[in-house]
Formats: C-alpha cells, sequence, structure tokens
C-alpha cells in the first residue's frame, strides 16, 4: 500500500525481515521527532486556534509470539503484547503532547478522557497544576462502593417497581485515595437491570 501496488504486480516488495528491520530503526530522538510531526501536522490542519480540545487516550493490545524485542506480558491480555498508546481528538507522552499543543494555543482549554489505568495521581495532579481537565474511569473499591450503597438500593427497588428495564442513578461526591492528597470529584452511576 505504501508504494500504491499489489504485492505480486511487478518487482520485488520488501520482505518480511526488511519490514521488521525498518520497524526497529528508529531509535529514541527519531520517533520524538516522529511524534512531534504527528503534532504540527495535527495543529496544521485546523485554521483556526479551537477553544477546546478532548484527547481521548487508549491502548491497543498487539499481541506477538515469541519474546519479541519490546514486548511484555501484559496481566489484562493475558500474553505477550505491545500496547501502543493512541491519541485521539473528538507513558506521560501527554506532557510532550500539551506542551506542544499550548506552545500553538496557550489559552486553549484540554480535556483528557481515558480509562481508570491513565488516572494516576501523579498524572492528575500534573493535569491540575497545568490547567488541564481531566476525566478517568476510577476502579473500584471498598470505600467507593460504600458511597453508591442507598443509591444502588433505591436503583434496585425502581427496577423492581418497573419504572424501566434498565434504572440509572447518578450522583456525585468528593473523595481521596491514601495516595491522593486532595479531594477530588467522583460522578458515580449506579445501573439495576434485568
Amino acid at each position: 500500500m505504501a508504494v500504491g501496488r499489489l504485492f505480486g504486480s511487478g518487482a520485488d516488495l520488501c520482505s518480511q525481515p526488511t519490514i521488521s528491520r525498518l520497524e526497529n530503526l528508529p531509535g529514541p530522538v527519531a520517533l520524538k521527532r516522529m511524534m512531534a510531526a504527528m503534532l504540527w501536522l495535527f495543529c496544521d490542519s485546523l485554521a483556526t486556534a479551537p477553544r477546546r480540545i478532548v484527547l481521548d487516550i487508549d491502548d491497543t493490545k498487539d499481541r506477538v509470539h515469541g519474546a519479541r524485542q519490546l514486548s511484555l506480558f501484559h496481566a489484562h491480555y493475558d500474553g505477550r503484547c505491545f500496547l501502543p498508546m493512541h491519541i485521539h481528538e473528538a507513558t506521560l507522552v501527554l506532557r510532550h503532547v500539551v506542551r506542544a499543543i499550548r506552545a500553538r494555543w496557550p489559552r486553549v482549554d484540554i480535556l483528557v478522557r481515558g480509562d481508570s489505568h491513565y488516572g494516576r495521581n501523579e498524572a492528575m495532579s500534573w493535569y491540575e497544576r497545568k490547567r488541564v481537565g481531566y476525566v478517568f474511569g476510577l476502579g473500584g473499591n471498598t470505600a467507593l462502593l460504600g458511597w453508591g450503597t442507598a443509591s444502588a438500593k433505591d436503583a434496585a427497588m425502581g427496577r423492581l417497581a418497573g419504572e424501566a428495564d434498565k434504572v440509572r442513578h447518578l450522583f456525585e461526591f468528593r473523595y481521596a485515595a491514601r495516595s491522593w492528597k486532595v479531594k477530588r470529584r467522583v460522578i458515580a452511576r449506579i445501573e439495576a437491570s434485568v
């Protein structure tokens, strides 16, 4: 695809070992330069400075077979894999992304959204210092479950009473895990369904 023709339609294309060497060729400096170039291409694609940018972050499992260089065992996926991080507009790599965007547009509001494994105290503290909003999932624990007990009972009773097939309750509270120095806003959803 990169050279604009199909396999077997002319002179030989690169072999798999050649492609593997090409994938492993860039070092840390080249990778940082490529990331910076992608950021500038993104910024250049917008005609005017946006009022807000929402960065959705996620990782994607890329399962490998054997002990491939730089692959690691990941317990959630129960296997060896690469775990590239994707940032979609709609390690802490985001530190560089935020700096580059703010260098271009100092006043833009930035919101970062991601799953609970991105919501580490160090990351949230850094976002707060740099005036970056964030919305992360929060892994459950006994303290958090305690906050939802009354709402869970109300939702279950509403479901039994036939309010709807799914009864959802939303509530919020301030919470600080032991490792946090500040209380943060938590919005929770309780759902009772069939």
